[in-house]
């Protein structure tokens, strides 16, 4: 068991502020909350002068997706990768990885990078207490990523690449042209040779 005491409580409830409050733990969970508590044998730490506040979630991270030189939540092939998921780019035993739990954060919504206009989905995970990602997912998919701006004009605009119009069914055309008569058949634009393009550059963390 662990008991803090005498630190500055955020509850984030309606209790709101508790000056002075003690947060007893047992098993890695909170089991009590006040103040002058007791547990025989409980590790003390002593945090007066000192903030505690529940844990911080953060909402936009690809945090074991670029470490080192890896690029695994940037797909640079198409500027539309809808189909992508963050969850297979994540390596929980990257350095930043293991960092984000020990500064408070024990949630966080992992997204892929900006490469692409559409990049594919992310998912919402814990940071600590399993041994692989897939565990500590708690929902997933989670969001859709799109970006917009610096990156995909970046990774696509000079090779004259764009996102590829979604055309639609041949029946549905046919149907439509015939309510508008034929002088609305438009002919489809030529598509764009795709190259592979350098990928962006991401901080490990946001």
């Amino acid at each position: 068991m662990l008991l803090i005491k005498n630190a500055t409580v955020y509850t984030m409830e309606a209790e709101g502020v508790l000056q002075n409050a003690d947060i007893l733990c047992e098993d890695g969970k909170i089991r009590a909350i006040g103040r002058n508590l007791t547990a025989e044998g409980a590790e003390v730490i002593d945090a007066s002068g000192l903030i505690a506040t529940p844990g911080l979630i953060d909402a936009h991270t690809h945090a074991g997706g670029f470490a080192g030189d890896n690029q695994d939540l940037n797909e640079s092939t198409n500027p539309v990768t809808a189909e992508l998921d963050a969850i297979h780019g994540i390596d929980i035993y990257a350095d930043d990885f293991q960092e984000i739990h020990t500064r408070g954060v024990t949630a966080c919504c992992f997204i892929p990078g900006s490469a692409n206009v559409i990049c594919g989905t992310g998912f919402v995970a814990k940071t600590a207490g399993k041994s692989s990602i897939q565990d500590l997912a708690i929902l997933n998919p989670a969001v859709m990523k799109c970006a917009m701006g610096g990156n995909p004009k970046n990774c696509y605009g000079k090779q004259g690449v764009r996102p590829r119009p979604v055309w639609p069914s041949q029946a549905f055309s046919a149907k439509r042209s015939a309510r508008r008569g034929p002088t609305s058949i438009r002919r489809k634009p030529p598509q764009a040779t795709l190259k592979r393009c350098p990928h962006t550059t991401h901080s490990a963390r946001h």
